[in-house]
């Protein structure tokens, strides 16, 4: 049984190859209408070997065969498909589907989670979990000095810090209380455009 003619054969002259084991030379009906077979032979750019893939790229690039068809012909015969892209397109769908399995089993929720809340997707720590080293005395009043800030200038009560879901953010610092006696004067309150510390300012009045 022979080989199957490609799509594109119909636009080629076969011509045997001195080495039987290569392919027969594909050469260009256009080119050889142009310049007779004798002279396409000599030339390079009017013949390729005998496949699909290279006969599409010779006509996609030759100018003999765009003048021998109209444009919607040439459009026509160049979408004619090759073997080369059916496998390219198996492979791709196949890509497709491992993509697609990999997002799956990304994003599918174990059974031994699928009762559990939407949010809940991790084990939950407290923040001390990722405490790289214990803070030292500076590290400690500059902490402090920030929660203070932050107190007032949200407008929070000062007993914020002895609230058990405020402690509960950060289990491994101990939040200093800032009981309203202890900040009875309202200078205490500012922070200037220098940026004095506030807590050290805390820290004068009751020593």
């Amino acid at each position: 049984m022979g080989k199957k003619k490609h799509n594109f054969r119909e636009f080629f002259h076969l011509v045997d190859p001195e080495n039987p084991k290569v392919n027969k030379k594909a050469v260009c009906l256009s080119c050889v209408r142009k310049y007779t077979l004798p002279v396409a032979l000599t030339k390079p750019e009017c013949f390729v070997s005998n496949k699909a893939k290279l006969c599409r790229g010779h006509l996609r690039n030759c100018e003999n065969f765009k003048a021998d068809y109209n444009e919607d012909e040439v459009l026509e015969i160049l979408l004619r498909p090759i073997p080369e892209d059916a496998r390219k397109k198996a492979k791709v769908t196949k890509n497709d589907f491992k993509s697609e399995d990999e997002s799956f089993e990304t994003s599918a929720p174990t059974s031994s989670s699928t009762n559990q809340p939407a949010l809940k997707m991790t084990k939950q720590e407290t923040l001390a979990y990722y405490v790289a080293r214990p803070l030292s005395e500076k590290d400690r009043l500059h902490f402090e000095n920030l929660v203070l800030r932050m107190i007032i200038s949200n407008g929070l009560p000062f007993t914020f810090t002895e609230n058990q879901e405020t402690k509960e953010t950060e289990a491994a610092l101990k939040l200093q209380s800032f009981h309203p006696q202890e900040l009875d004067q309202p200078a205490l309150l500012e922070v200037d455009s220098h940026g004095n510390d506030l807590h050290q300012k805390i820290q004068t009045k009751h020593s």
